[in-house]
């Protein structure tokens, strides 16, 4: 199961955000045993906060680790993604406490957008959501997609 869909949301003033519920099924069928309530991986990522669940977190290190020598615009950026994770339990309500370094990257204060984007989901402060998706098309990726082998069926 992939996360997709979006969902309007509001951060409370603790930072705590109530995930969609078909977020948290996610979540907790990623989950061992000994963690009833699930965790995730909150980084930063294109003006956004990112989140992953633990398995998938895990495959995104093993591929960060496999870059040898990387320049130093990879290093960089891999400094910034990577050090700007942190875990987050999912409470008894369902939700989970943004750090202030995310929130802050992410322009996040109240009114948010939850969007699943397949292997993770994404928080977004809704006024930049809304503008991101106003200048989008599929005109603008058209020749990407079929440069990496896509064939959409519309």
């Amino acid at each position: 199961m992939k996360f997709r869909g979006h969902s309007l949301r509001n951060l409370d003033p603790k930072g705590r955000l109530l995930l969609p519920q078909d977020f948290r099924d996610r979540i907790l069928a990623d989950s061992d045993q000994t963690d009833s309530l699930g965790r995730v991986v909150l980084t930063i990522l294109d003006d956004c906060v990112v989140g992953f669940t633990a398995t998938q977190w895990a495959l995104v290190e093993a591929e960060m680790d496999k870059i040898k020598n990387p320049s130093k615009k990879l290093r960089n950026f891999r400094r910034k993604f990577l050090s700007g994770a942190e875990e987050a339990q999912i409470d008894a309500q369902g939700r989970i406490k943004l750090p202030q370094h995310l929130r802050e990257y992410g322009t996040l204060d109240h009114d948010v957008v939850v969007a699943g984007v397949g292997q993770y989901f994404e928080i977004w402060n809704k006024a930049e959501f809304d503008r991101m998706l106003d200048g989008q098309d599929l005109d603008d990726v058209s020749e990407e997609l079929t440069a990496a082998g896509v064939d959409l069926p519309f």
